[in-house]
């Protein structure tokens, strides 16, 4: 019994002890859920000052919070936050380089990266509004950094300030000499000649252990008769025939212009499995044949074996590096074809020299060292030889000639090249070469006729429309002005009509220049202009973007000077890129805000004042924007900014001409913004500029705080306006100095805006003052005009109580 009793006690106290539990395991869960309550950032905004800037976080609720500030650093931990899907980043801008949000257990962390270091970060919470403000404050004239920005070695670049800030500027060869664009500069036209390869003689056929009848065929090889050879084997060809026989043959067919029926000669006895497929001599073979047929790249994979060090003794490594470079030239490898033909020809094998040199004159050109090709070439033709009619070379060798000067030399290879190319634009085009050629020679006449008889034997054709080109171009430089307009339009039908990219960019960009040449710069800008827009990476766009930045700036400048804002700004915004990628010294920018002013874009006005001021080189350049800034400010009720640029011109510019100006505007600002004591404070500085409109901002000041006394003392100037007599005479009114107030009013009530309010205090005085009759025959005149005013009504009424006090 006892025993069942402690059983039963000691399982109720294993229940009880595991509902503890887990009661206190639900109490930790609700806690923990409570805890993860989170608070959701819902919106970030910035608004900025001069001398500040305001960061707001709007929250479902607001989170506990630590700030911490490092350098250009200012990280915010934020309690139990989470991040709304619909939140924006700040983007980087002046102040702010980059908002990054990081997420950490339970907190979120937003670290705000500067351009600066600033003076001061302070945060103001609003639980009305669920707000959170980080109030930054900016150190007068503190240099930006990039606070991002890292060179290779990890080291931080060193960043200059607005004022040393330039973009690369906008240059060509050709600026301030622009006709000589005309005289020198024509697209070269492309004649896609393909390279003729050489095929050098191979080394001899070895005639050990062979028969008598192969050891025939063999010598026929050696001694070059390869047609004879070609048709012994094709007549007694056999299925039988050896593997040297078939290699034989395949040589041959190189030889003799049939590199395909190699190449299948050759695919059989690697099918086959011949060992002899992979000789030195084979390799080469394949190669050649692939390279003859047009595959370079192909070729070049066939050749690689025989490159390599297994093969590098074989009597056929020579002529595979002649090939191989041959393949380089092919597909516009100057430079690695150069690499391999550059070590002195006494290396090279006697049957490989002569060919080595001309490739090589030919990689010089390549890769533009044209005075060596055109000496190379000059060489080598004046000894002939079969490689000297090779369409290529003569090609390479008129290139080489024309670019390096020697007009001559030039003319004579390309009217020698074109006698042999039988297509016609081909054709065409190496006699433009030669008649370019001539004219440059000075022989001017004889390219004229050149060109005149293209232009009509060619017309609808890329030699055609070259021709033209060539014609124009002679027509513009040497004959009077009176032709330019007819000059401007047919460059223009070659830019619209022209087969070939290059030459419509070409005309495009000439008659453009017409126009420039020719002082019609709004015309020559809109061309330019839709220039750029066509052709987007053309050769030419380098001139046309530095013609169109020189133009520009004047330009800007007179559409503003005539009165043209809209197309002014216009030209501005189109070509905005172009003017960041220059010196950014721009004479125009003064008139251009004030024409940003005049359209209504008060932001792009503000934007270029503050640009106007950062890149002054000294304070005296910048000293005259301060005053159209600050009064732009404060007509768009930008007070707080208006009186931080006011007060920094007046730190920096104490003599400045805008002085008593800008203190005006200071102080308006500062009362708009309801700043009156700080505008007090100021009025009671000893050194502050005089003047009427400042003695009028000050007695409106001082009206605004009820400071009478304060309006009394302010000085004679203040009496020059309508509206400042009007202030000191109310404040010597409520002074009870009647006196003086009554001939203040009494000058008023000349003046019609404030005649009314004059008349009634003259009234109210005199009833001050006793002078009970005087002060009916005011009010009264004032009721008798019928008046609708407030001051009439006022009249009537104190009339009608004197009336009852009887």
């Amino acid at each position: 019994m006892n025993f069942a009793y402690s059983m039963v006690v000691s399982s109720f106290m294993v229940l009880q002890r595991s509902a503890i539990i887990l009661l206190l395991l639900l109490a930790g869960s609700a806690l923990h859920c409570r805890a993860a309550v989170t608070h959701r950032l819902q919106n970030l905004a910035k608004v900025d000052e001069f001398d500040q800037t305001r960061i707001v976080f709007d929250f479902s609720e607001l989170p506990e919070f630590h700030l911490e500030t490092s350098g250009q650093r200012v990280d915010l931990l934020l309690r139990s936050t989470d991040i709304a899907s619909s939140l924006n980043v700040l983007p980087e801008d002046d102040k702010v380089v980059k908002v990054l949000l990081a997420r950490k257990k339970d907190e979120l962390l937003v670290s705000i990266l500067l351009h600066q270091i600033p003076a001061r970060v302070a945060s103001i919470k609003s639980p009305a509004t669920k707000q959170l403000t980080l109030d930054i404050r900016w150190a007068a004239d503190a240099a930006k950094r990039p606070a991002i920005a890292f060179q290779l070695n990890g080291m931080p670049t060193p960043h200059k300030t607005l004022k040393n800030v330039s973009t690369p500027q906008q240059t060509s060869t050709y600026a301030g000499r622009w006709k000589d664009f005309f005289r020198t500069f024509h697209s070269t036209p492309e004649l896609h000649i393909a390279l003729r390869h050489t095929i050098p003689a191979s080394p001899a056929w070895s005639l050990e252990k062979a028969d008598t009848t192969l050891e025939k065929l063999l010598r026929q090889a050696n001694t070059g008769q390869w047609q004879s050879l070609l048709d012994q084997l094709e007549k007694a060809a056999s299925p039988n025939m050896s593997a040297t026989e078939s290699l034989l043959k395949a040589e041959a067919l190189l030889r003799t212009g049939r590199p395909d029926r190699t190449l299948r000669i050759l695919d059989k006895l690697r099918t086959d499995g011949d060992p002899i497929h992979e000789s030195a001599r084979a390799i080469y073979l394949r190669a050649a044949s692939e390279a003859v047929c047009g595959h370079p790249y192909q070729a070049q994979f066939s050749l690689a074996p025989l490159l390599q060090p297994q093969h590098k003794d074989s009597a056929f490594s020579r002529h595979g590096r002649l090939l191989e470079a041959e393949l380089r030239l092919t597909t516009g490898q100057g430079t690695t074809a150069y690499e391999i033909l550059k070590e002195p020809v006494q290396h090279w094998p006697s049957a490989l020299q002569r060919a080595v040199q001309w490739r090589r004159a030919e990689a010089l050109h390549l890769i533009g060292r044209e005075k060596s090709a055109a000496r190379s070439f000059r060489r080598l033709f004046s000894r002939r030889d079969s490689y000297a009619g090779f369409p290529d070379i003569r090609h390479h060798a008129g290139l080489a000639c024309l670019k390096s000067g020697r007009y001559q030399s030039a003319e004579t290879h390309f009217l020698e090249l074109a006698r042999t190319l039988h297509d016609p634009v081909m054709h065409g085009n190496a006699l433009f070469l030669a008649g370019q050629a001539a004219y440059l020679a000075g022989k001017h006449q004889k390219a004229l006729v050149t060109f005149q008889q293209l232009r009509d034997n060619f017309e609808g054709s890329e030699p055609g429309f070259r021709a033209w080109l060539a014609l124009l171009d002679h027509r513009f430089v040497n004959q009077g002005n009176t032709t330019y307009p007819q000059i401007a339009r047919e460059y223009g039908k070659i830019a619209e009509n022209a087969p070939l990219r290059t030459l419509r960019e070409e005309a495009a960009l000439k008659q453009a220049l017409v126009y420039h040449l020719h002082h019609q710069k709004e015309h020559a800008a809109e061309l330019l202009q839709a220039f750029l827009r066509n052709f987007t990476n053309g050769p030419y766009r380098k001139e046309a973007r530095a013609l169109l930045s020189a133009i520009l700036p004047s330009l800007i400048q007179k559409l503003i000077e005539k009165g043209k804002d809209r197309k002014a700004v216009l030209m501005v915004e189109e070509n905005r890129d172009l003017l960041l990628n220059g010196n950014l010294s721009w004479p125009f920018l003064p008139a251009l805000a004030q024409a940003y002013t005049r359209l209504g874009l008060w932001q792009k006005a503000c934007k270029t004042y503050y640009f106007l001021i950062d890149r002054a080189d000294n304070r005296q350049q910048e000293e005259p924007f301060y005053l159209p800034l600050v009064q732009l400010l404060y007509d768009r009720a930008q007070y707080n900014m208006a009186a931080s640029f006011a007060h920094r011109y007046r730190e920096k510019h104490p003599a400045g001409a805008n002085k008593e100006k800008v203190f005006e505007l200071q102080l308006a600002a500062l009362a708009k913004a309801d700043r009156l004591d700080e505008a007090a404070d100021l009025l009671q500085e000893t050194k502050h500029p005089h003047g009427q409109g400042i003695a009028l901002q000050g007695a409106l000041i001082h009206w605004k705080r009820g400071d009478a006394a304060a309006i009394i003392e302010q000085p004679a100037e203040l009496n020059d306006s309508s509206e400042g007599l009007l202030l000191r005479a109310e404040a010597l009114f409520q002074a009870d100095r009647n006196k003086e107030a009554l001939a203040l009013f009494e000058q008023l009530r000349d003046q019609k805006i404030y005649a009314d309010q004059a008349t009634y205090r003259c009234g109210q005085i005199k009833l001050r003052d006793g002078d009970k009759r005087s002060a009916l025959k005011y009010l009264s005149l004032l009721a008798e005009n019928k008046t609708t005013s407030y001051w009439g009504r006022l009249a009537e009424d104190t009339l009608a109580a004197n009336r009852v006090n009887r």
